[in-house]
């Protein structure tokens, strides 16, 4: 069975701003072009996006200030149907062809921030879940949020 596609609805576009690794807000992506924003269920979520070089303002074409902004490892905060979501920049790639100059950029959800996080020769015992995960996330900007009751005291091995 075939599913029809309502081709009169659009799509909502993205709110971006750029912000730095504390989540300080520095900045709104309003002159961003060719988002994507690919949720994936359980795995890192990406978003892709172009800026240009210049912009245009009040009829005159001007330096993006934004450009300066972003950063390697900035965050992006995405706000798309009423809800926010923020992603770290993994990838910046400068285009050049002759509609202009822009810039690519690549980011995954900030969950990518604990890919590059090592724990090792943790020796704890009779601790409980609670105990471990601030422990583990205790050189991290993550915290632990709630835990269901019924693993809070549970012996962690």
């Amino acid at each position: 069975m075939l599913i029809g596609i309502d081709e009169t609805l659009e799509l909502k576009k993205l709110d971006l701003y750029i912000a730095k690794p504390d989540k300080t807000v520095i900045g709104h992506l309003n002159e961003s072009y060719n988002e994507s924003l690919n949720p994936k269920m359980g795995n890192l979520s990406e978003l892709s996006f172009t800026i240009p070089y210049l912009i245009d303002k009040n009829n005159e074409l001007i330096d993006n200030p934004n450009i300066d902004k972003i950063k390697d490892r900035y965050l992006i905060k995405v706000i798309y149907d009423n809800k926010i979501e923020w992603f770290r920049i993994n990838d910046i790639n400068e285009n050049s062809d002759d509609s202009g100059d822009t810039v690519n950029f690549h980011a995954f959800s900030l969950g990518i921030e604990l890919g590059d996080k090592l724990i090792r020769n943790v020796k704890e015992t009779s601790k409980n879940i609670n105990y471990i995960l601030n422990l583990a996330l205790s050189e991290t900007t993550w915290t632990v949020g709630s835990i269901d009751m019924n693993l809070r005291d549970l012996p962690f091995i």
